[in-house]
């Protein structure tokens, strides 16, 4: 499955992790936003530079974390096998971004306490925390100048 990962073109790759995104926000509260909090508790626990990144990139590298998780397996390989949705409803436009943080929750539980403080826990540990810092160290690249 990870090879059929890394081969997947750029438009594939961001379809599906928004199609897994979309599944994932409808089913309970999600961390969508990557603010300054949690950007700050990401970099504290992970400590990566950030890696410059397409958008494809980084669809590529968190479909390969969320594919370590046998609960998600069987969803991804069924969206790339399928033909793309005629619609993706109203969360069509989600960014990457947005999707990719969705997809780290997969592993890691993101908590706020009533002063917005941010908690990480990482709740099942991938196989390789490479996957966890690479898509962290692509989330970053994404947004590169920002919240700095």
């Amino acid at each position: 499955m990870e090879k059929q990962i890394r081969g997947l073109d750029d438009a594939t790759a961001i379809r599906v992790l928004r199609s897994l995104a979309q599944a994932r926000i409808r089913r309970g509260p999600l961390a969508t936003e990557l603010d300054r909090p949690l950007r700050e508790a990401l970099e504290q626990q992970f400590p990566v530079a950030s890696a410059a990144a397409s958008e494809g990139g980084l669809a590529r590298a968190a479909l390969l974390l969320v594919v370590q998780d046998p609960q998600h397996r069987g969803a991804i390989e069924a969206l790339i096998a399928g033909p793309p949705p005629q619609s993706m409803g109203v969360l069509a436009g989600i960014a990457v971004v947005t999707a990719a943080l969705v997809a780290l929750q997969t592993h890691v539980l993101v908590e706020r306490d009533k002063q917005g403080r941010v908690q990480l826990k990482i709740e099942h540990r991938p196989m390789s925390d490479g996957l966890l810092k690479e898509v962290i160290a692509k989330l970053f690249g994404r947004l590169v100048g920002w919240g700095k």
